[in-house]
């Protein structure tokens, strides 16, 4: 657990290029940009232009991994003994943006537990990691109910529709299947 912390980066620190390498994918695919003008973000043009693709994505833990599992479970036992009344989860997240989502998501631990499955590659890796989420998901509320503590889950419906409003893509984690309904 102890090598994840070290490879996350620290809490509000900006993006370091010279330091941790750069970021090629920002998930805003062909959105148009224009130098040295506000670009919505409240800062203005851009100081760099690269080319490619991470290898990895930036903060973005793959639950199916058991490692991950242990770290997640760590921080969930952290906030119980901190006194937290309860916690809430959602998967509706900021640390994934890519415009290349299918690329990504194919960690040793889903790619084994792929294996034998029917469907594409892609409908398996949304289903093994669908799958693991759920797992995680219940190993949390088990240990928040022995603690007497409350779970609330926030459901992110706008990808559980057949056409989900493009505004709503860089939230949503791609190549995970929400299983329904949670118990």
């Amino acid at each position: 657990m102890e090598a994840l912390r070290r490879h996350l980066p620290p809490v509000g620190q900006p993006a370091q290029g010279r330091k941790g390498g750069l970021i090629f994918d920002y998930g805003w695919g062909a959105a148009p940009v224009t130098l040295d003008a506000p670009n919505g973000s409240g800062k203005s043009g851009f100081i760099a232009f690269t080319r490619g693709r991470n290898a990895f994505l930036p903060a973005a833990l793959c639950e199916t991994e058991p490692q991950v599992q242990e770290f997640w479970l760590a921080c969930l036992e952290e906030m119980i003994a901190a006194g937290a009344d309860g916690v809430d989860f959602r998967e509706d997240n900021h640390s994934t943006h890519t415009d290349w989502p299918e690329d990504y998501g194919f960690s040793p631990a889903v790619v084994a537990r792929c294996q034998g499955r029917p469907g594409t590659l892609l409908e398996k890796v949304a289903e093994v990691r669908g799958e693991a989420y759920t797992e995680f998901l219940h190993k949390c509320k088990k240990r928040l109910a022995a603690s007497g503590k409350r779970m609330r889950y926030h459901l992110q419906v706008d990808f559980l529709r057949p056409s989900p409003p493009p505004a709503r893509r860089l939230a949503y984690p791609a190549n995970l299947r929400f299983e329904m309904p949670m118990r």
